[in-house]
């Protein structure tokens, strides 16, 4: 299956910085695409990219657009009965006034089912990354926020169903 959603906002807002009054124009052109294929038993697929372009138009800042693009993949696999393997990847690549910032997420589970036993490994934060990073337009300032996220972590799990 194939969605695709294009979304456009504009706000409009006054403001005054120094004493002087002026108009602001706040525009967000965002296209979102879906993709995905479950015509096989034991795969399913799912692809979803948004891109953004931010804008900001008044007479006290520039009018260069920032470029937010989202790209994330869900992969499940059963190759075998009781047994499954999923994952998700997600890629950031944001626009900062320093440059483009790219952030690279992945998860993986995998779990069997045996009789009244279940056995599962959950490992988050493969690539062990430090920050999550936040660019976006806040009227007419660049808003740029980061926050730190936990490590990399490998859950071990053994589950028995009375």
């Amino acid at each position: 299956s194939l969605t695709i959603s294009p979304i456009f906002t504009r706000h409009y807002s006054e403001l005054i910085q120094q004493n002087i009054f002026a108009k602001n124009i706040h525009s967000i052109y965002e296209l979102k695409v879906d993709i995905s294929n479950n015509s096989l038993k034991w795969l399913y697929l799912e692809y979803c990219f948004s891109g953004k372009l931010l804008k900001n138009k008044n007479t006290f800042t520039s009018h260069k657009p920032l470029i937010h693009l989202n790209q994330t993949v869900k992969l499940s696999i059963y190759p075998i009965k009781n047994f499954k393997i999923e994952s998700i990847g997600e890629f950031h690549n944001i626009e900062r006034p320093d440059g483009f910032h790219n952030t690279l997420f992945c998860d993986i589970d995998m779990s069997y089912d045996f009789k009244r036993f279940s056995f599962s490994i959950n490992a988050s934060n493969i690539f062990n990354i430090k920050k999550y990073v936040i660019a976006e337009y806040s009227s007419v300032n660049e808003f740029n926020q980061s926050f730190a996220i936990r490590g990399r972590e490998i859950l071990l799990s053994l589950k028995f169903k009375f």
